[in-house]
């Protein structure tokens, strides 16, 4: 849109297009709690892979699973916790390694049913949902309006 208005050259605002319309039609998964698809053949033909995938997001809860939390808040780097990995036993029970301010190294230890529970059952927060994607989509077909009505 910028090479556009700064060269008057259509063919950007029309190559621009060209790629939206394609996003639309080849890529956005229309299935129930489905974004994209993830990969489609040299015709563009979607790649009907699970939607659930290891790197896709299933849930997204709001609040934190992990936050620092008295002495933890304060430190070199105060206020922060990062977690350095998990191990599940084969009963079920996880042990979530994290580090906080910078200094310390923590175990927090929960069950797959209560990462499960918080994960699935905790709502979404209103500000990071799917939503977002209609949102952009939105804001496309706007911009793709007023573009045309500049081409008029």
């Amino acid at each position: 849109m910028v090479y556009t208005q700064k060269t008057a050259e259509h063919r950007y605002a029309a190559a621009a297009a060209d790629v939206y319309h394609f996003i639309l039609d080849k890529m956005v998964d229309t299935r129930p709690d489905s974004e994209w698809f993830w990969q489609t053949d040299k015709y563009g033909t979607p790649a009907h892979k699970p939607i659930v995938e290891p790197w896709k997001v299933i849930a997204e809860p709001a609040g934190s699973l992990i936050a620092p939390r008295g002495w933890e808040r304060v430190s070199d780097v105060s206020n922060v916790v990062f977690t350095n990995g998990a191990i599940a036993d084969d009963d079920g029970k996880v042990y979530i390694y994290y580090a906080a301010s910078d200094t310390r190294l923590h175990v927090a230890s929960t069950t797959i049913g209560q990462l499960l529970d918080f994960a699935f059952k905790n709502p979404a927060d209103p500000l990071r949902s799917r939503d977002c994607v209609a949102q952009r989509v939105a804001l496309i077909e706007k911009n793709q309006a007023y573009l045309n009505q500049q081409d008029r």
